[in-house]
């Protein structure tokens, strides 16, 4: 009974012997440290907040005077769009808004005369106005009115954001 209790405890001195050698060359590492610089984007956007058409009759289909958005980005290269969105109104189509609570009688859209004329999308699913620095974006106001018995006061609201894509 003794010789059989001597090897037994031979061999388990043995694998605790060769576990523990073979965890001590398995269990190297190696640290990495990894840096960035989070650069600020540094643009901004700036224009007019208040844009009065005044008084329109029945009938009308024109463009407005034009009103400009500036994107200043300073000595930055920095790539951001616009995007246009309806805050107040309603929107007929992605780039055309009824105003104020008529019955589709007095619609605007928003046109870019500096990129071929193309529509303002107001449901924020095409940007304009793409760029890397400062800039002037340039856009023209259309209102058409069909005949209506509505009279009175009418407008939107449209917000202009800034993203960096």
């Amino acid at each position: 009974m003794k010789n059989r209790i001597f090897p037994l405890m031979n061999f388990f001195l043995l694998m605790m012997l060769s576990f523990i050698s073979v965890s001590e060359a398995v269990a190297s590492s190696s640290d990495t440290e990894f840096t960035a610089r989070i650069k600020n984007n540094a643009c901004s956007i700036s224009g007019v907040t208040d844009y009065n058409i005044g008084s329109i009759g029945e009938g009308i289909q024109t463009y407005f005077p034009a009103f400009k958005l500036k994107i200043e980005c300073g000595t930055s290269t920095v790539n951001t769009e616009l995007y246009a969105n309806v805050l107040n109104g309603t929107l007929d189509d992605p780039y055309t808004v009824i105003m104020g609570n008529t019955k589709k009688d007095i619609s605007m859209r928003l046109h870019l005369p500096d990129e071929r004329n193309s529509s303002v999308y107001f449901d924020s699913s095409q940007p304009f106005c793409a760029g890397d620095k400062t800039r002037v974006c340039t856009i023209e106001p259309f209102i058409k009115l069909w005949e209506t018995d509505d009279v009175g006061d009418f407008s939107a609201s449209i917000s202009f954001t800034l993203k960096h894509p």
